[in-house]
């Protein structure tokens, strides 16, 4: 499976390498992790993490596209980071989920390739 973060682009050849990766935070705590089994990048699931938060997407296509729907009652949007030199991106609350989450879901999408059925989705 191919692995982009914040600092490397890689193929990741089991679970215990993916699981050690999605343990990296860089700069403010952060990461973005993008997971694709495809040279081309699609199906892909991403991350924004920053602290013990996070907003995933799932992209099938140009037609099909999903986002984590938010299980927190949060006041305000949150700001997460594009990458390491500190690009901020704001997102909304509606889409914010606990980072507790992300490695069972990539562990799903590393042995299935397909949406992560242990996160609440919304069609964008």
């Amino acid at each position: 499976m191919y692995f982009n973060d914040f600092k490397q682009n890689i193929e990741v050849a089991n679970e215990k390498e993916l699981v050690a990766l999605l343990q990296k935070r860089y700069s403010n705590n952060s990461n973005h992790f993008i997971l694709s089994h495809n040279a081309s990048g699609l199906p892909e699931l991403s991350f924004f993490v920053k602290e013990n938060v996070c907003v995933a997407y799932y992209i099938v296509d140009d037609d099909f596209n999903y986002v984590s729907q938010s299980n927190l009652d949060l006041e305000k949007n949150v700001m997460f980071y594009e990458n390491d030199t500190g690009a901020e991106t704001i997102l909304s609350k509606d889409c914010v989920i606990r980072t507790d989450c992300i490695e069972t879901a990539c562990v799903y999408f590393f042995k299935y390739n397909k949406i992560p059925p242990m996160i609440d989705w919304e069609e964008l």
